[in-house]
């Protein structure tokens, strides 16, 4: 698996893509495991720790080592994975904090995007699977859900932003 600095975010032709930049070993994903891993970064972005959970263990993760395997992925500890703030996956410290883990701190719009490219992915598998007109119904309705709840997140963190910028 990437570790986070691994990859970016590019927009392309204005529709976001996570593009890996780490050129090690190259595996094919197969179907589920694809699945399971975008559903797992949905679950972080979401914070829904049965979500978490569940996935962790798809991908073998154990039932004591999933907090440890979320923790991992997102450069957080537990408490903060599962934290409901919008600035959850939000590196806390200074800039010495970062430079001393020799990281660069991964924006929540990063993760933000991630999340959505992620369900985007979970929604294009439930297409391909619906067979009826109210399974069809049921995936739109549960695309809107999601488009609505990041859009809410992306409110939330202009509005954060905008206040932190008026306290300086």
């Amino acid at each position: 698996m990437p570790h986070a600095l691994a990859g970016i975010i590019a927009a392309r032709r204005r529709k976001p893509q996570l593009v890996l930049l780490d050129h090690g070993l190259y595996k094919i994903l197969d179907n589920s495991i694809r699945t399971n891993y975008a559903a797992l970064w949905k679950a972080l972005v979401l914070v829904d720790a049965n979500g978490i959970k569940e996935n962790c263990l798809k991908l073998g993760a154990g039932e004591d080592l999933y907090p440890l395997f979320a923790g991992i992925l997102t450069m957080r500890p537990w408490n903060r994975v599962i934290d409901p703030a919008v600035d959850h996956l939000a590196i806390q410290g200074n800039a010495s904090d970062h430079s001393e883990l020799q990281i660069k701190r991964p924006s929540v719009e990063s993760f933000i995007i991630i999340g959505r490219v992620s369900s985007e992915a979970l929604i294009e598998e439930k297409l391909s699977h619906a067979k009826s007109l109210f399974s069809l119904l049921h995936v739109w309705l549960e695309e809107i859900s999601l488009e609505v709840r990041f859009l809410i997140m992306q409110v939330a963190l202009w509005i954060l932003q905008f206040r932190t910028a008026l306290a300086r």
